[in-house]
């Protein structure tokens, strides 16, 4: 299978800019699992393209903070905002630590579906040495689940066999990796992640 691929325009700055920024029109999409490309909204039936503009800002080496908007008219807004940064407690262990905003709305005739929700999320790396441990938590709103129409889901519990993306859906991740590069195998790395996630107990979203 291949990448998705899109046919788009866009005038974005140098990705080592200390303010980065992105503008773009998508058009068209081709799937992993097609040969062609396609209107990038025809799963709903609509022929618009999709509009972005995003800007992320470091403040050092170690901070930063960022913000993306996609546009389809007549079908869905997404505003993602994350805000990332390390401290290091020495030159061999530090933590990551990083906190992100999504809010999703239908907008126009709505041909996808009703959705107005958002979500957050909490992450912290601790490495040290050439040991990372893991720590990650998401809450989804009641109101609808987190839609990934145009790509892979930016949430920190979202891994192959699962997004953990419903509706009302809270997930705890915890993981621990570890690099070989101590023994010659530089980039050769082992992980093992745990995730629980689930939604209330009962009403209309319950599982």
């Amino acid at each position: 299978m291949l990448p998705q691929t899109f046919e788009a325009i866009k005038l974005s700055s140098r990705k080592d800019s200390k303010v980065e920024y992105i503008i773009a029109y998508a058009d068209k999409m081709k799937s992993r699992d097609h040969q062609t490309f396609k209107d990038i909204n025809d799963a709903v039936n609509n022929d618009e393209g999709v509009w972005l503009a995003g800007i992320r800002h470091r403040f050092n080496h170690l901070l930063r903070a960022g913000l993306i908007s996609y546009h389809a008219e007549d079908y869905l807004n997404i505003h993602y905002a994350e805000l990332d940064g390390t401290h290091q407690f020495s030159t061999q262990s530090n933590l990551f630590y990083a906190l992100q905003y999504i809010v999703q709305n239908s907008i126009g005739k709505d041909y996808g579906d009703d959705i107005n929700t958002d979500a957050y999320g909490l992450r912290f790396v601790y490495s040290m040495s050439d040991w990372q441990w893991f720590f990650n938590y998401t809450d989804v709103d009641n109101n609808h689940t987190i839609l990934s129409p145009w790509g892979g889901y930016a949430g920190y519990n979202s891994v192959q066999i699962n997004d953990f993306n419903r509706a009302g859906e809270e997930a705890i991740g915890l993981g621990v990796g570890y690099s070989f590069s101590s023994f010659g195998l530089k980039g050769l790395t082992a992980t093992v992640k745990y995730i629980n996630g689930d939604t209330p107990d009962n009403g209309q979203i319950a599982s």
